[in-house]
This record gives C-alpha cells, structure tokens and sequence, in this order.
C-alpha cells in the first residue's frame, strides 16, 4: 500500500485515479474507506485469467462440492467461469479439466437445459477420448471416456435420440468390457461393466427395439451384481443395482 505520511503526493495521486475509475464505473466504493472493482469488471477479469491451470482447479473443486451438495442455483453462478475456461483452454489435456466439462454438463442438466448439456458433454467425450488415445493403458482415464460416452447416452435418450444414444451406449459397453475382463477383482470395475450392461439393455426395451437382447443383456448384469454381492453382501450400492436390474426383468 502507499504510506500517506511518508510520501503523500503518491497517496493524492492513487485517490485521483481510483476516484477517476469510480466515475467511469470500473470500481465502486464501499462503506468506510474501501472500494471494489465492479462486479462485471471483476467477472471479465476472473474470466481472462482463468486459463492458469491452478486457477481452472479451484472452479472444478467448487464445482465439484456444489454439485454433491446438489446446490444447483450456486452452480449455475460458475457456469459463465467454467465457459470461460473452456473456451479460452482450446484442447487442454488435464482430466481436472475434463471433469470441468462434464460437471458443467451435469448442471446444465440439472438446470433443464439439455441443449446446452450437449454442448458441454460433447467436449467432455472430446477430452477424455483424446485421453484415452493417448493413454491406453491407464485404466482410470479409460473408464473415464465410458463415462463420458455414457453421459452422452443418457442425454440422447432424454432428447428423444435412440439411435444416438444406442451408439454411445456401445462405445460405454465395449470400453467397460475390455477394462472388466482386465480386471476381473475389481468391485468398481465389475459394476461399471453391470452398468453398461444394464443400460444397453433398458434401451433395446424401452425404445421398442431388440428386446431378447436387451433381455440378454439385463441377465448378464444381474449375474455380475450377484457375484459381487457374493463377496460384498453389504454393499448397498450393488444391492440398489441389483433390485434395479430385477425390475426391469420383471417388466419383461
């Protein structure tokens, strides 16, 4: 700061400009002594620094805690900075990154507005299936493009997009398989490839398509789940999976 007493032709010279900023509405004066930068310049300026990888890290991990905490509204406060982010980071290869997509995604569908999901999905797939070519071997970056590949599946059933949702579904399907016959000890794994399993068959059934299929498919996941319970009969995740699965059985 400038010491008053020491140099005061300094502190008259600051007050001028900070006063001359007032009055062109770039910073707003408080209660008291203080003063802000306005609100919108503080936006623009949040926005043209978020490309700094740490400062992209701090949004993912607000979003991340707003949206577990199912605070949509706050969420939809981030939204313009994660845009930002997005927009000014062109094709960052950081899966911190890549969640920023798709929880931007996850907002936006929670806020209703499945167009703008997309949109946020799509780079979501685009990130993390570059990942994934370029990490073939690493199994998390590999579930991570199931994921997103299911997330993309999930959006097109609810616009009414079968056809979409079946190819994304099958890419989920056949990454989940590869990475479950990897890792046949795995509970996270197993239930992951249930889950594809799962989805590929209440599709065929609930779009009038290959119901023997999507029969197959639904008896294959509930082996899985079974299994697993088997060795972790506490689970209630895998127990809720498993009811699920039995419903839609049941339904056939």
């Amino acid at each position: 700061g400038i010491d008053e007493a020491n140099d005061p032709e300094a502190a008259e010279q600051f007050s001028q400009q900070i006063t001359r900023l007032a009055s062109g509405g770039w910073v707003e004066f408080l209660d008291g002594s203080g003063y802000r930068p306005h609100a919108l310049v503080g936006e623009v300026v949040r926005q043209r620094l978020l490309p700094d990888w740490n400062r992209c890290k701090v949004v993912v991990k607000n979003l991340k805690i707003i949206l577990r905490q199912q605070k949509i509204s706050q969420a939809k406060d981030f939204l313009p900075a994660a845009a930002a982010a997005l927009e000014n980071l062109g094709f960052p290869v950081e899966s911190d990154i890549s969640y920023l997509a798709c929880a931007t995604g996850d907002a936006y569908q929670a806020l209703g507005d499945l167009p703008e999901a997309r949109r946020y999905f799509e780079q979501y797939l685009a990130i993390s299936e570059r990942l994934a070519q370029a990490n073939p071997d690493s199994e998390p970056i590999q579930r991570e493009w199931a994921v997103a590949n299911s997330r993309m599946g999930d959006l097109a059933l609810a616009l009414g997009q079968p056809a979409e949702a079946r190819r994304y579904f099958e890419q989920d399907l056949a990454i989940s398989e590869r990475l479950a016959q990897a890792n046949p000890d795995s509970e996270e794994i197993q239930r992951n490839w249930a889950v594809a399993l799962a989805n590929r068959g209440i599709l065929e059934i609930q779009t009038g398509g290959d119901k023997a299929l999507g029969r197959a498919h639904l008896e294959k996941a509930l082996r899985i789940l079974e299994a697993r319970l088997a060795i972790n009969p506490q689970s209630a995740d895998l127990q809720a999976l498993a009811e699920q699965v039995r419903g839609a059985l049941a339904g056939l």
